[in-house]
């Protein structure tokens, strides 16, 4: 949608008061006053207020959905500030979109012209402050936001309340920040953690607002955790943006803000090395920080992946000992025990992993990453040989098919579980439905944006696939031919996938298995031909016996 479009949209303006529960922010130029004076008038103008406008607004019309007429929003810019209101009939939404927006405005100022060209200097950058509050307002329905003046209509009604009042305060205490300059009220904090958004927050405890008649708990938001679940965009979009981030960094070379936002970048570009090393910069800053630790053990695990068989187990023993340290200098996090579950699973340390993901369950019932990770550990844990209850995988994975959180990865997840679930039974019906999960999962792959992921993924499952197939082959006498045949393309096929990775002297952590089990099939194949070439020898015998017993006669 254009910033036009949604001009033309807001201004269906009905004139009625409301009173809603809603989520504001206040985004505001720091130091403008500095600023102004740095600038001529025109420049000013022109060059300094002009992109933090277009910034505001082009932010503002990406992310806040205006499709349902019962969506209240309210929003100005002027000047060198802009506020937004939001009430969506659900908050949880409302603080995700409003951090989204706050992180977006952030990370796209910084890397307009006004602020490269400082940057190039070797200059700081200017920066925006930005502070969000949740609580009661009066509203209009659908207001217009973003006239091209940026100035609302004298037609429509003037948002009211204290609601308002706390969040302009918050913001600007965004200025006395040591992070982000993101600053939430504690009513706002209490609604991350009902959303499930697993934030970092650094308390700036109860203090003074002006106006205000009580103290306010007020928070700066210390890092991102990450992008798989926490936000629905990563803060770094763009390669324009990361150069931006990176010269900021030489500038300002101990803010976390800017590192972290730097590292998870590089962590869903795959790119593992430069995130290793962004995290580790991080931890030099602040040792006991535990969120770059959780990564730095998760981007370690992921190295592990596409490692040489030789580096593997050091690199999931290092993982394994930054998530535990994660865990031990943090507050309860789901994602960090679901991240030390999966190492202590890729160990074969089966009752580790159950542990910390029904702890991770324990911290978030809802979690459909926590069910899943639950569910498949149950079903590779009784493969394994452990004794393991399959009717509780089987009651994850029927949670999960309900499930209204869908994600890019969320169906090769769940026929993924469901296929492993029915490995592990090892019932004729249970391996063609195994089958038949797999299948699907396979097909799903092409959706995942990344090549890579996308080919480790695919490796994976035709591994699985495979192992299916021929247990199948295997589970009933004789073992037929064209059964090991099929199962013996499938192994090839999964191995020629991970081949497309390119990574040095690597493979999959399923590879010595597929090698093995191809040897095996192997000698199958040989005795199974064996056995048909004797077979038939013996039919022939049978055929010409009554043929010589009538010659005898």
């Amino acid at each position: 949608m254009t910033p036009r479009e949604l001009r033309e949209l807001l201004q269906r303006d009905t004139q009625r008061r409301e009173l809603v529960d809603a989520v504001v922010l206040f985004a505001d130029v720091m130091d403008s006053a500095t600023i102004s004076d740095i600038f001529h008038a025109r420049d000013y103008d022109q060059k300094f207020l002009s992109e933090f406008q277009s910034v505001a607004a082009e932010t503002i019309t990406q992310n806040v959905s205006m499709a349902e007429d019962e969506h209240f929003v309210d929003c100005s810019i002027r000047g060198d500030e802009a506020c937004l209101i939001m009430s969506a009939g659900d908050l949880k939404t409302d603080i995700r979109v409003a951090l989204t927006v706050a992180a977006r405005i952030k990370a796209a100022f910084l890397a307009r012209p006004v602020n490269r060209e400082r940057l190039e200097n070797g200059r700081n950058f200017f920066d925006i402050g930005i502070g969000i509050h949740t609580g009661r307002v009066t509203l209009g329905l659908r207001h217009n936001p973003l006239p091209p003046e940026f100035e609302k209509p004298k037609a429509t009604i003037k948002p009211e309340g204290y609601t308002i009042n706390l969040a302009k305060r918050v913001e600007t205490l965004s200025r006395e920040g040591s992070f982000s300059h993101i600053t939430v009220s504690g009513d706002a904090k209490i609604l991350t953690e009902e959303a499930d958004l697993q934030m970092a927050f650094h308390n700036m405890g109860q203090v003074v607002c002006k106006g205000i008649l009580h103290r306010s708990p007020v928070y700066e938001v210390k890092s991102p955790i990450h992008l798989e679940e926490s936000w629905p965009a990563r803060i770094v979009q763009t390669d324009e943006e990361l150069s931006a981030f990176l010269a900021a960094v030489r500038v300002n070379r101990t803010s976390l803000w800017l590192i972290m936002a730097i590292a998870h970048y590089y962590f869903d570009k795959e790119d593992y090395e430069q995130a290793r090393q962004h995290y580790e910069r991080a931890l030099r800053i602040e040792p006991e920080y535990a969120v770059p630790k959780m990564y730095l053990g998760r981007t370690l695990y992921r190295s592990s992946n596409l490692s040489s068989p030789v580096n593997r187990q050091l690199l999931l023993g290092q993982a394994r000992d930054q998530l535990e340290q994660a865990i031990a200098s943090s507050t309860p996090s789901v994602t960090a025990h679901d991240f030390l579950a999966v190492v202590y699973r890729r160990l074969e340390k089966y009752p580790e992993a159950l542990q910390h993901h029904r702890i991770a369950l324990r911290i978030s019932s809802g979690s459909v990453w926590a069910q899943n990770a639950l569910a498949y550990t149950i079903a590779e844990a009784k493969m394994a040989g452990i004794d393991v209850n399959l009717s509780e995988a089987d009651a994850l994975v029927s949670n999960l098919s309900g499930s209204s959180r869908f994600s890019d990865h969320y169906g090769y997840l769940l026929n993924h579980t469901k296929g492993l679930v029915a490995m592990a039974k090892r019932g004729r019906s249970h391996m063609d439905e195994a089958i038949s999960a797999f299948k699907i999962a396979e097909a799903q792959c092409g959706s995942i944006s990344s090549d890579k992921k996308k080919w480790e993924k695919q490796g994976e499952i035709l591994y699985h696939k495979s192992v299916a197939l021929h247990e199948l082959a295997i589970l009933f006498t004789p073992v037929a031919l064209s059964a090991l045949e099929t199962a013996q393309s499938e192994f090839e096929k999964a191995i020629y996938t991970f081949g497309n990775l390119t990574v040095p002297d690597a493979e999959p952590y399923w590879a010595g298995d597929a090698k093995r089990r191809m040897g095996e099939i192997h000698l199958q194949m040989n005795r199974a031909r064996r056995q048909s070439t004797k077979n038939a020898e013996q039919a022939d015998a049978a055929d010409s016996q009554p043929a010589r017993r009538v010659e005898n006669a």
